[in-house]
Formats: C-alpha cells, sequence, structure tokens
C-alpha cells in the first residue's frame, strides 16, 4: 500500500497506522498530512549536534511548544513559533541553512519538520528527546525569555 498524504488546515494532525490505531499530534502549524501507514521518514538529530548547531549559529532553531513554556526556558537562540508567526517565518527564512525543530519530547516536532520540508526547506531535521532531552544533557544552557 502506497502512503498518501492528503494536506488539510488544521491544528490538529490525525495519523492512522494500518493497524487501526490512532495517533493524535497537537501540532502548532496550519496544516498537516494525514498518512495511510506512517509518516515520511523525517531526519533525527540529537542533543549534541544541535548544541554544536547553536554554537556555531550554523543552522536555523525553532521551538513549537507553547508560549509559556518557551519563555520559561529555550535553546539559546532559538526562534519561538505560533499559529501567528510561522507564514511570516517561512517568508523570511533561509531555505538553504539547515533547520532544526523542537518541541517536548520530539514527537510533534517530527510533524512540524515535515511541513517545514514541503515548505522548501532543504535540510530539516527533528531532535530527538526535544526540549526534555536537552535539558538532560545542557541543564545550565538554556535562555529565558
Amino acid at each position: 500500500m502506497q502512503k498518501q498524504a492528503v494536506p488539510i488546515n488544521s491544528k490538529l494532525c490525525v495519523l492512522f497506522f494500518s493497524n487501526s490505531t490512532c495517533l493524535f499530534l497537537v501540532l502548532k502549524i496550519k496544516s498537516c498530512y494525514i498518512y495511510q501507514k506512517a509518516m515520511a521518514p523525517i531526519k533525527q538529530i540529537d542533543v549534541h549536534q544541535v548544541k554544536q548547531f547553536e554554537e556555531k549559529d550554523s543552522a536555523t532553531i525553532v521551538d513549537i511548544r507553547d508560549p509559556a513554556s518557551f519563555k520559561a526556558g529555550h535553546i539559546p537562540n532559538a526562534i519561538h513559533l505560533s499559529d501567528g508567526t510561522v507564514e511570516q517565518f517561512i517568508i523570511d527564512t533561509d531555505k538553504n541553512k539547515p533547520l532544526v525543530v523542537y518541541c517536548y519530547h520530539g514527537i510533534s516536532s517530527q510533524g512540524a519538520a515535515a511541513y517545514f520540508s514541503e515548505k522548501g526547506f532543504k535540510e530539516v531535521s527533528s531532535m530527538i528527546g526535544g526540549f526534555e532531552g536537552w535539558l538532560s544533557a545542557f541543564p545550565n544552557s538554556t535562555r529565558k525569555a
């Protein structure tokens, strides 16, 4: 069976797997995709690789968590994205520069990474473990808004 992606305009993305189980992801973006089997593979990047990007400013790092979580702490130089800022971010951002997306635990960021790939970003990754993984590895390397 081939994967079929159908764009929808919703904050809620439902992924249907062949074993009839459903996984609900709430994304902070305006579009997501429904797949009959599983989501297309998204490049996964670990927190240590993201730390290298952050230190060299060699990637755009985006946080898709809620605003209060971002204010409480985030990766230095990360850009917070919400429904109201995604479209302008896509217009303004260099699509040839690596893009790293993170959320709470590294799940929702996979859907967001797929979305940004569809929007023309050339090298998109989802951070494994999300911000919780970052905090475990680098507890003293966060910023407050």
